[in-house]
């Protein structure tokens, strides 16, 4: 199943024997059921077993974490009592899944607490905010690809983006209408340049014609009717 009955994402777990190690695999979006559990991105506050307050995280991201930690809590439990050093593991979405299941651990939020387990994450969203973001700098190691936009992108930054947009927006209009009133400068002043030049041109014509005629009437010959052309 895409999630399990209890909310839980789907996941992995695997062990090493030899090396005494567990990881709890967990993917990232693959299903309309993953695209809802990104988009509840309210906050919702962490507070620790007595009330104190550590930090605000991505609602959706929560309820998987801590409906994960519900189904495995107690064999994480086993594993580490075994001596086990158990790690979760995940992408992307599985990435902040994998990061606050940890902290649900470690804080007790659900089932055993424990203060061993770590999180491995790759591409991780903002699943929290910056003090939660610390609290978990003790348990969890993040890997992002360079200018990847999804550790980048949350419900904060989004607003800042549409503020951004609707500012540029006023600020590109105000430009085409700038550049529509110089377009039409320059037509009017070129049709002024073409209807001063045409004028002088006619004059022109007219002057040069006159002394043509005066030349050949000094020469004896008749000037020429108009429309015709002087031999």
């Amino acid at each position: 199943e895409p999630q399990g009955p209890g909310g839980q994402p789907p996941f992995i777990l695997a062990a090493d024997k030899k090396a005494k190690r567990a990881a709890v695999l967990i993917p990232g979006t693959q299903t309309p059921a993953d695209c809802v559990t990104d988009l509840r991105a309210l906050p919702v506050c962490v507070k620790t077993e007595k009330g104190k307050v550590v930090g605000w995280a991505h609602r959706g991201m929560l309820r998987q974490a801590t409906a994960i930690v519900r189904v495995l809590g107690s064999v994480i439990e086993r594993l580490e009592k075994e001596g086990y050093q158990v790690i979760f593991a995940g992408h992307s979405l599985g990435a902040g899944v994998a990061a606050l299941a940890g902290a649900v651990l470690r804080l007790g939020l659900e089932g055993p607490k424990s203060t061993k387990v770590r999180s491995l994450c790759y591409a991780t969203p903002a699943c929290g905010n910056a003090s939660l973001g610390r609290y978990c700098e003790a348990h969890a190691i993040t890997v992002i690809n360079c200018d990847d936009v999804v550790p980048r992108l949350s419900l904060e930054t989004a607003r800042k983006l549409r503020a951004e947009l609707e500012e540029r927006r006023e600020a590109v209009r105000l430009y085409v209408q700038q550049d529509i009133s110089a377009l039409k400068d320059v037509q009017n002043v070129t049709e002024k340049k073409t209807r001063s030049g045409a004028s002088r041109l006619e004059g022109d014509v007219s002057a040069e014609g006159a002394e043509t005629a005066k030349e050949l009437i000094s020469l004896g010959i008749p000037a020429p009717k108009p429309g015709m052309e002087a031999q």
